[in-house]
Protein backbone atom coordinates (compact mmCIF):
# COMPACT_ATOMS: atom_id res chain seq x y z
CA UNK A 1 0.00 0.00 0.00
CA UNK A 2 1.37 3.38 -0.98
CA UNK A 3 0.48 6.54 0.89
CA UNK A 4 -1.03 7.21 4.28
CA UNK A 5 -3.42 4.75 5.88
CA UNK A 6 -4.70 3.60 9.25
CA UNK A 7 -3.83 0.00 10.14
CA UNK A 8 -5.81 -1.69 12.91
CA UNK A 9 -5.18 -5.01 14.64
CA UNK A 10 -6.18 -7.04 17.65
CA UNK A 11 -3.91 -6.57 20.66
CA UNK A 12 -3.07 -9.54 22.89
CA UNK A 13 0.27 -8.69 24.45
CA UNK A 14 3.66 -7.10 23.88
CA UNK A 15 4.29 -10.10 21.61
CA UNK A 16 2.26 -8.30 18.94
CA UNK A 17 5.39 -6.25 18.32
CA UNK A 18 7.29 -9.32 17.14
CA UNK A 19 4.80 -10.08 14.40
CA UNK A 20 4.40 -6.40 13.69
CA UNK A 21 8.08 -6.00 12.85
CA UNK A 22 7.74 -8.60 10.09
CA UNK A 23 4.87 -6.88 8.31
CA UNK A 24 5.34 -3.17 8.96
CA UNK A 25 5.07 -1.11 5.79
CA UNK A 26 7.58 1.66 5.13
CA UNK A 27 7.06 4.82 7.20
CA UNK A 28 4.94 2.97 9.73
CA UNK A 29 6.14 3.56 13.26
CA UNK A 30 4.91 2.88 16.76
CA UNK A 31 4.28 5.96 18.87
CA UNK A 32 2.27 6.92 21.92
CA UNK A 33 -0.95 8.89 21.49
CA UNK A 34 0.38 12.36 22.36
CA UNK A 35 3.32 12.02 19.97
CA UNK A 36 0.88 11.81 17.03
CA UNK A 37 0.67 15.60 17.17
CA UNK A 38 4.32 15.99 16.15
CA UNK A 39 4.57 13.52 13.29
CA UNK A 40 4.14 14.38 9.64
CA UNK A 41 2.05 12.30 7.24
CA UNK A 42 2.67 8.62 7.89
CA UNK A 43 1.03 5.26 8.27
CA UNK A 44 -0.53 4.77 11.69
CA UNK A 45 -1.08 1.40 13.39
CA UNK A 46 -3.81 1.43 16.05
CA UNK A 47 -5.10 -1.25 18.40
CA UNK A 48 -8.82 -0.36 18.52
CA UNK A 49 -9.42 -2.58 21.56
CA UNK A 50 -7.48 0.08 23.47
CA UNK A 51 -5.56 -2.33 25.68
CA UNK A 52 -3.92 -5.75 25.64
CA UNK A 53 -6.31 -8.66 25.73
CA UNK A 54 -5.63 -12.37 26.24
CA UNK A 55 -9.22 -13.44 27.01
CA UNK A 56 -9.72 -15.49 23.82
CA UNK A 57 -11.98 -12.93 22.15
CA UNK A 58 -11.78 -9.35 20.90
CA UNK A 59 -12.69 -6.54 23.27
CA UNK A 60 -15.18 -3.94 22.03
CA UNK A 61 -13.53 -1.47 19.65
CA UNK A 62 -13.01 2.15 20.55
CA UNK A 63 -13.88 4.47 17.68
CA UNK A 64 -10.80 6.72 17.42
CA UNK A 65 -9.13 4.81 14.57
CA UNK A 66 -12.30 4.99 12.51
CA UNK A 67 -12.81 8.70 13.17
CA UNK A 68 -9.20 9.32 12.14
CA UNK A 69 -9.48 7.30 8.92
CA UNK A 70 -12.73 9.00 7.91
CA UNK A 71 -11.60 12.53 8.85
CA UNK A 72 -8.44 12.13 6.78
CA UNK A 73 -10.19 10.10 4.04
CA UNK A 74 -7.45 7.45 4.11
CA UNK A 75 -8.05 3.70 3.84
CA UNK A 76 -8.19 1.47 6.87
CA UNK A 77 -6.34 -1.87 6.77
CA UNK A 78 -7.36 -4.58 9.26
CA UNK A 79 -4.68 -7.03 10.46
CA UNK A 80 -5.55 -10.05 12.62
CA UNK A 81 -3.17 -12.16 14.72
CA UNK A 82 -4.22 -15.64 15.86
CA UNK A 83 -4.42 -16.38 19.57
CA UNK A 84 -1.12 -16.65 21.46
CA UNK A 85 -2.71 -18.93 24.08
CA UNK A 86 -1.36 -22.13 22.54
CA UNK A 87 2.25 -21.15 23.30
CA UNK A 88 2.24 -18.28 25.82
CA UNK A 89 1.05 -18.27 29.44
CA UNK A 90 0.95 -14.61 30.60
CA UNK A 91 0.47 -15.47 34.30
CA UNK A 92 3.62 -17.59 34.38
CA UNK A 93 5.34 -15.53 31.65
CA UNK A 94 6.19 -18.84 30.05
CA UNK A 95 6.61 -19.73 26.38
CA UNK A 96 6.44 -23.02 24.55
CA UNK A 97 6.86 -23.50 20.82
CA UNK A 98 4.06 -22.34 18.57
CA UNK A 99 3.04 -20.30 15.57
CA UNK A 100 1.25 -17.03 15.03
CA UNK A 101 -0.97 -16.78 12.00
CA UNK A 102 -1.47 -13.28 10.57
CA UNK A 103 -4.04 -12.17 8.03
CA UNK A 104 -3.78 -8.76 6.36
CA UNK A 105 -6.93 -7.49 4.69
CA UNK A 106 -7.14 -5.34 1.57
CA UNK A 107 -7.55 -1.61 2.27
CA UNK A 108 -11.10 -0.46 3.05
CA UNK A 109 -11.78 2.88 1.40
CA UNK A 110 -13.16 5.74 3.48
CA UNK A 111 -13.57 8.10 0.52
CA UNK A 112 -16.83 9.98 0.85
CA UNK A 113 -17.59 8.63 4.34
CA UNK A 114 -18.55 11.05 7.13
CA UNK A 115 -18.65 10.90 10.92
CA UNK A 116 -22.14 9.39 10.57
CA UNK A 117 -20.46 6.30 9.04
CA UNK A 118 -18.05 5.67 11.96
CA UNK A 119 -20.28 3.15 13.76
CA UNK A 120 -20.94 1.12 10.60
CA UNK A 121 -17.24 1.06 9.62
CA UNK A 122 -16.22 0.04 13.15
CA UNK A 123 -18.89 -2.68 13.24
CA UNK A 124 -17.83 -4.01 9.82
CA UNK A 125 -14.18 -4.19 10.87
CA UNK A 126 -14.97 -5.69 14.28
CA UNK A 127 -17.19 -8.42 12.85
CA UNK A 128 -14.71 -9.35 10.12
CA UNK A 129 -11.71 -9.26 12.45
CA UNK A 130 -13.48 -11.27 15.17
CA UNK A 131 -14.54 -14.01 12.76
CA UNK A 132 -11.01 -14.11 11.34
CA UNK A 133 -9.49 -14.26 14.84
CA UNK A 134 -11.59 -17.32 15.67
CA UNK A 135 -10.81 -18.98 12.33
CA UNK A 136 -7.05 -18.36 12.59
CA UNK A 137 -7.06 -19.49 16.23
CA UNK A 138 -9.09 -22.64 15.54
CA UNK A 139 -11.83 -21.57 17.97
CA UNK A 140 -15.58 -21.32 17.56
CA UNK A 141 -17.51 -18.12 18.19
CA UNK A 142 -20.10 -19.94 20.27
CA UNK A 143 -17.48 -21.07 22.80
CA UNK A 144 -16.64 -17.44 23.51
CA UNK A 145 -20.16 -16.05 23.60
CA UNK A 146 -21.20 -12.84 21.91
CA UNK A 147 -19.26 -9.72 22.78
CA UNK A 148 -20.44 -6.14 22.49
CA UNK A 149 -19.24 -4.77 19.17
CA UNK A 150 -18.39 -1.21 20.09
CA UNK A 151 -16.94 0.36 23.21
CA UNK A 152 -18.52 3.46 24.65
Amino acid sequence: MEGPCVIISNHQSILDMIGLMEILPERCIQIAKRELLYMGPLKIWIYPEGTRNMNGDLLPFKKGAFHLAIQTQVPIIPVVYSSFSSFYNPEKKMFTSGKIKVEIFPPISTKGLTSEDVDDLAKQCYTTMRETFFRLSGKSREANGEASILGQ
